[in-house]
């Protein structure tokens, strides 16, 4: 989507528009409550009402804190971040869910904007843009196949040398997505006794240093969803994991295999991690 810049307020923002299988209060949930952000974003918390305050978990020492602004269920969520990037205006985010005319899902909106008329701001709300759709992705899978289940994930991120399309070919070649088009069987060696046996549901690849993210939902060795990605942020080439499992067991399975994924993923970066 275009960025929207307005001169009176002054503000710039990005918004995005898409379609979530499901009726109208069950993507609310997914959507606006802590259980149901946790299932397909990152680990959330959601005090639900105006002023509550909000929690979005990206892994150890990078939390992001949030205040619940706009609360009306089942159809608008709003909340800002004050401290999402540092030397950054406020981020403020609205997403709105309306059920479709044919009954067949919801219509989403989501809008972040930040009120400042610094031009330097845009590419971080380009990065919003094009960051979303692979959780969007996950967040319809979820939807479609696992909504108001139990959720439980991790996610690993580190900063690696080179350049995001030298991570993303050593990403790529571990996962064995190298070949595989989407829609297509994955299958991929954890270790010697766990094996993510899937399909692949997205590969995106922007040009230069853009994004590149693939995301398979797993059959095994638990249903779930696996990403792997890598990008850019301030100068910095980032790759990570991100997996999430789910049904009556997902805490306890999470907590058995993600020792072994997070070993996989050190094996697989070792090589160009900046620390390494």
């Amino acid at each position: 989507m275009p960025l929207i810049i307005d001169e009176k307020k002054p503000s710039r923002a990005v918004e995005m528009r898409f379609e979530v299988p499901g009726a109208v209060e069950s993507v609310w949930r997914a959507m606006a409550t802590g259980r149901g952000i946790g299932a397909w974003f990152v680990p959330t918390e959601v005090e639900e009402r105006v002023g509550g305050s909000m929690r979005f978990d990206f892994g150890p020492g990078n939390d992001s804190p949030a205040r619940v602004t706009v609360w009306e269920p089942p159809h608008r969520f709003g909340y800002v971040e004050e401290t999402w990037s540092e030397g950054a205006p406020p981020c403020v985010t609205l997403v709105e869910i309306e059920p479709r005319a044919d009954g067949q899902g919801c219509a989403v909106r989501m809008e972040h904007r930040l009120d400042t008329a610094e031009a330097k701001w845009d590419g971080a709300l380009k990065s919003f843009e094009e960051g979303w759709p692979g959780y969007i992705r996950v967040l319809r899978i979820y939807a479609r196949d696992f909504a108001d289940q139990a959720a439980a994930s991790f996610r690993v991120m580190m900063p690696v040398s080179g350049t995001v399309a030298e991570a993303w070919e050593i990403l790529r070649a571990a996962g064995g997505l190298t070949t595989a088009d989407v829609g297509g069987a994955v299958e991929i060696e954890i270790d010697a006794e766990l094996r993510c046996v899937g399909v692949l549901e997205r590969r995106h690849e922007l040009p230069g240093d853009g994004l590149r993210d693939a995301l398979i939902k797993m059959s095994s060795p638990t249903p779930g969803v696996m990403q792997l990605f890598a990008f850019s942020w301030e100068g910095k080439v980032q790759v990570g994991l991100s997996v999430i499992v789910y049904g009556e067991d997902a805490e306890a399975t999470r907590a058995r295999d993600e020792p072994r994924w997070r070993a996989w993923f050190d094996d697989v970066t070792c090589g160009v991690r900046r620390d390494g």
